[in-house]
């Protein structure tokens, strides 16, 4: 072999030596650029999900560094409600005393009709301005029996009979009957309070609410007349 030939092998054994050599290079460094990726991503992941927990530093702030957005608790669901209790009817509609009254009003006025535990808010007629500051008080507040004449067209109202139970707080109580009393006034409504253990007869509730419908009527036509 000429000396020429073997320096021409010798050269291209060299380069093809380098060349390997720099493919092996090259896989390696990309392996280890993959896996620092990875762990970067591995790092950003914890960082948004347990390190976005902590307060953002100022000072990293004003160093220009980004601080990651706050995490957002989870809506709360509600729980759901009880079930409500099962409603129970009443074992009576109207006590003793109610009932025994209810009975000699029937057998007074037969021809009248007789509604019980009536709330005064059924009674009056309001507007819409009042409705909102009125209803309220008007529909705490109610009557035992309110007495009414039909004529086969509609229902008037004539009065009102409440009963007075005896026990504590007559004081209180007294003081509800002559609230009820004056705004049943107002509307013309006469009311009438019996005390409930010493209710009247059939007689007694004819003659009272006889007396008492005569004096509306005197009121009535003797109040002033619109003018015009």
């Amino acid at each position: 072999m000429s000396p020429f030939l073997a320096v021409i092998i010798a050269v291209v054994l060299v380069v093809a030596f380098i060349v390997i050599a720099g493919l092996f290079l090259k896989h390696g460094m990309g392996q280890k650029l993959g896996n620092r990726d990875d762990d970067l991503m591995l790092q950003q992941v914890y960082a948004d999900v347990i390190v976005r927990k902590a307060p953002p530093d100022p000072v990293a702030q004003r160093a220009g560094a980004v601080t990651p957005a706050p995490l957002h608790p989870a809506r709360a669901i509600s729980p759901p409600l009880p079930p409500a209790a099962p409603l129970h009817l009443k074992t009576e509609f109207m006590g003793h005393a109610e009932t025994l009254l209810y009975m000699a009003l029937r057998a007074a006025f037969p021809k009248t009709v007789a509604f019980s535990h009536v709330s005064l808010a059924q009674l009056f007629r309001l507007d819409e301005l009042e409705a909102g500051a009125r209803l309220g008080e008007l529909g705490a507040l109610g009557v035992d029996f309110v007495i009414c004449k039909g004529d086969g067209e509609k229902m008037a109202l004539g009065l009102a009979i409440e009963l007075n139970r005896s026990g504590a707080g007559q004081g209180a109580l007294q003081a509800l009957h002559e609230k009820k009393r004056e705004l049943l006034r107002q509307a013309g409504i006469p009311l009438i309070v019996y005390d409930a253990n010493q209710l009247p007869d059939a007689e007694t509730l004819r003659r009272d609410v006889t007396q008492l419908m005569a004096e509306k009527r005197k009121r009535h036509h003797a109040a002033p007349r619109p003018a015009g």
